[in-house]
């Protein structure tokens, strides 16, 4: 990596700030790796705020370019740990949620497994069901 004078295509498509060629500074790159780590670990209550304001830091400087793309990032994040703050809102205990749903004498049970607060495992379960059709 040290005889590398070009970046590479990703940072031509925005996805790298090119390290590999000092166009990004050590801090900012310390910044983007911290901010990846807060990602893996689901700490979004401390990601998120920091990246808005990073956001309109750049709004505020008329960089809307790369506002924009903060934005999508925290669209994103948004989106990608819906599924976790689903599972959070029963705080960080291990438990299991069964859902039933039956028709014409067939039912099906799905099972969502949550372990630290996190959803771990969903699965569903087709059984028959004795049940009449309107009686579930």
């Amino acid at each position: 990596m040290r005889q590398r004078t070009r970046p590479c295509i990703e940072h031509q498509m925005g996805r790298c700030g090119a390290p590999c060629v000092g166009l990004t500074s050590e801090q900012d790159y310390a910044k983007v790796v911290e901010d990846v780590i807060l990602f893996l670990r689901g700490k979004d209550e401390t990601l998120l705020p920091r990246l808005r304001e990073r956001m309109m830091a750049h709004a505020a400087k008329l960089e809307f370019e790369q506002a924009a793309r903060v934005r999508d990032q925290i669209s994103a994040i948004d989106q990608t740990l819906e599924r976790q703050r689903v599972a959070r809102a029963a705080g960080d205990r291990d438990q299991d949620v069964f859902g039933l749903a039956s028709r014409d004498g067939a039912a099906v049970v799905y099972v969502l497994s949550v372990r630290d607060g996190r959803i771990a495992s969903n699965r569903a379960h087709a059984v028959r069901s004795p049940l009449e059709p309107g009686r579930s």
